[in-house]
């Protein structure tokens, strides 16, 4: 859930990045603009399309994985409470 959070902060300041960037390495100066440079980099350099992208292309792998990892976790918390074999925390 944390890394959620992370990743929906890091798709935002992506969205409003406005500051034009060098060439050098688009990855490594659009992280340094966010508290998560880290997290950033690595989801980043983990995508092979990223190494060719534009800003808006970044966001877009950024908001990619974001959309990736929201899904895997609702999922995790539906298999856990179907094998709980209750539903009433649901309803």
């Amino acid at each position: 859930m944390k890394s959620f959070v992370l990743l929906s902060i890091m798709f935002m300041v992506f969205f409003f990045l406005t500051i034009q960037v060098s060439a050098h390495d688009l990855i490594d100066d659009t992280c340094k603009k966010t508290h998560f440079y880290d997290l950033c980099v690595t989801t980043l350099r983990s995508d092979p399309q990223s190494s060719k992208a534009d800003v808006q292309g970044l966001a877009r792998i950024a908001l990619e994985k974001l959309q990736a990892k929201a899904n895997n976790n609702t999922l995790y918390h539906i298999h856990k409470l179907v094998n709980r074999g209750s539903f009433k925390d649901v309803f």
